[in-house]
């Protein structure tokens, strides 16, 4: 069966591209010799879906109910009602994905003097598809990739600090 998302077409092709490099290192064939070198990285025929964002009147009526109405009700949730809450809250006012969000940890991920959160992390699922904490974020990957930074810095300003 063939990969249909363009992450999978990307692991599989860096596996096998690996196997040649490695061929080529313990000189089993040539440089010259290498198939991925005639080989550019397919590109996925699946079509993507449009992310829609919630418009600010959405966002708005998301955290008034919110605000008003309680949202864990299972008790065997490894979340309490607040943190699921602050968590929402958080990613309208930061726009992180819900694993960097897993990711951050306050002590160390939170600038409160430069007042900017730190992204440089991400929950994501192993092998065995139990969730983990990442090395770094989806974007960071990229950005490694083409020698950027792999942690991003959002900035925030509290209006009233007395509250914290």
């Amino acid at each position: 069966m063939l990969p249909k998302y363009q992450s999978d077409i990307n692991k599989l092709y860096n596996i096998v591209n690996a196997s040649f490099r490695k061929a080529v290192l313990d000189k089993i064939i040539t440089t010259a010799d290498n198939p991925m070198n005639y080989i550019d990285i397919p590109i996925s025929k699946k079509i993507k879906k449009e992310v829609i964002a919630f418009e600010v009147e959405e966002q708005a009526t998301l955290l008034q109910y919110i605000n008003t109405h309680t949202i864990i009700t299972d008790s065997k949730s490894a979340y309490d009602d607040t943190t699921v809450k602050n968590l929402i809250r958080t990613a309208f006012l930061i726009g992180a994905r819900c694993g960097e969000l897993g990711g951050l940890d306050y002590t160390k991920h939170i600038d409160w003097e430069l007042e900017r959160v730190i992204i440089e992390r991400t929950l994501t699922k192993n092998k065995e598809r139990k969730i983990v904490m990442g090395a770094t974020t989806k974007t960071g990957r990229k950005n490694i990739k083409s020698n950027n930074s792999a942690t991003r810095f959002i900035p925030y300003t509290f209006t009233n600090k007395s509250n914290l």
